[in-house]
């Protein structure tokens, strides 16, 4: 081989191998930068999932709150009305609800409270069967007497069918007897 040959490869190994391991180097530490970066990203995204669904927990067990101390709510629930009356305290109480449900707490689906005669709901959903007692979600929320979270499941218990929720239901006690009067869904 020529000496301008063998001076010219010399020249290109030289010029190329040192460029090749740089290369390789610069490459494993983006990797390295990389996957620390994106893990660090997972973990702020986790927790902030995390915060979120505690607050929407929280905003459930404070609307369940509000409604079953709610007291026109609760006169309701202790008299069997008559047809007219309970025309009026549907009304009043369905625009409570509904209420409560738009300007504090939007992120949740719906509410309907279930009581031994009445059914009222922050959406208007016709509710006419009664037969969320046979209903294990039911007995559940009644032996373990509070907020009893239920797993995805697909639409509402007693609504319209709808995409998978995760429903929470917690009971409702006259004031005046600690009477279980009906549940809040």
């Amino acid at each position: 081989m020529k000496l301008k040959n063998q001076l010219l490869i010399s020249h290109v190994l030289l010029s190329v191998v040192p460029l090749l391991i740089i290369t390789v180097f610069f490459y494993v530490k983006l990797l390295d930068t990389f996957s620390v970066t994106m893990a660090e990203s997972a973990d702020v995204l986790v927790d902030q999932s995390a915060n979120n669904f505690d607050i929407l927990i929280e905003e459930a067990e404070k609307a369940a709150s509000t409604l079953s101390h709610e007291i026109v709510l609760l006169q309701a629930l202790r008299e069997r009305p008559e047809l007219s009356s309970y025309d009026a305290y549907r009304i009043r109480i369905n625009r409570w609800m509904k209420n409560l449900h738009n300007y504090s707490t939007p992120r949740l689906d719906a509410f309907y409270v279930l009581g031994e005669y009445q059914v009222f709901s922050s959406n208007d959903a016709e509710i006419t069967e009664n037969v969320w007692k046979e209903k294990e979600w039911y007995r559940q929320t009644v032996e373990q007497d509070g907020p009893v979270w239920f797993s995805s499941h697909a639409g509402s218990f007693v609504g319209q069918e709808t995409e998978p929720v995760i429903s929470m239901a917690t009971t409702i006690h006259d004031s005046l007897n600690d009477e279980l009067l009906g549940v809040i869904l």
